[in-house]
């Protein structure tokens, strides 16, 4: 498999052809999950690509989702399935930090919950060759 970018290494990878997970959004058992799991496929696809672009351009540092999620101007709660994804299919490594969490709930202190930072993986970084 040659990949030109780091889009087209996660679309490669990702393209299946069946609806597996993390090809595929995950969805609990219940029919709502899994009816919107299927809302969002297509969605989470091009999300996927994005972060895996921003991974690649900052390496070798890293983020955490939302992190990542400021820096692209999507919900945290968009990136940090798609991170899920993108470390099960190996394209990005956790880099042994922990750093604040933007939070979701407005009486928690922001600093109180911290989260992976992660950084591109040797996988994703060979898609280096063709950028300019």
């Amino acid at each position: 498999m040659k990949a030109t970018t780091p889009e087209q290494l996660v679309e490669d990878l990702f393209d299946r052809g069946e609806p597996i997970y993390p090809a595929y959004p995950g969805a609990a058992k219940s029919e709502t999950s899994r009816a919107a799991a299927n809302e969002i496929c297509w969605f989470a696809r091009g999300i996927r690509g994005k972060i895996a672009r921003r991974l690649f351009e900052i390496h070798p540092n890293g983020e955490t989702p939302d992190e990542t999620a400021a820096a692209l101007r999507i919900s945290i709660l968009t990136a940090r399935p798609r991170f899920t994804e993108l470390a099960a299919a190996g394209l990005i490594e956790k880099i042994g930090e922990r750093r604040p969490t933007r939070g979701l709930a407005p009486r928690v202190r922001p600093n109180q919950f911290c989260a992976e930072a992660w950084r591109a993986s040797s996988l994703l970084l060979g898609s280096k060759g063709a950028l300019a």
